[in-house]
């Protein structure tokens, strides 16, 4: 995902917009998770959970294929 979704990119994560800085697969379960950054904290988010400000990235795709791959499609 990260060699083809250019970061850093908007997006709203509960309805907060927060800037994605890149991601992280590590951990016991296949979830992808999104490193995001709002008001000089960083948290982790699921990409399922993304909604967009206006057009979607570059790369949105890669997203879309996940979902599709993870059944939430």
């Amino acid at each position: 995902m990260q060699d083809n979704m250019p970061c850093p990119f908007p997006a709203r994560v509960v309805g907060e917009l927060v800037e994605v800085k890149g991601f992280d697969s590590n951990g016991p379960t296949p979830i992808l998770f999104a490193i995001c950054r709002r008001n000089r904290k960083k948290y982790l988010a699921e990409v399922t959970t993304f909604a967009w400000e206006g057009s979607p990235p570059k790369g949105v795709e890669w997203i879309d294929a996940y979902k599709a791959w993870a059944g939430m499609e």
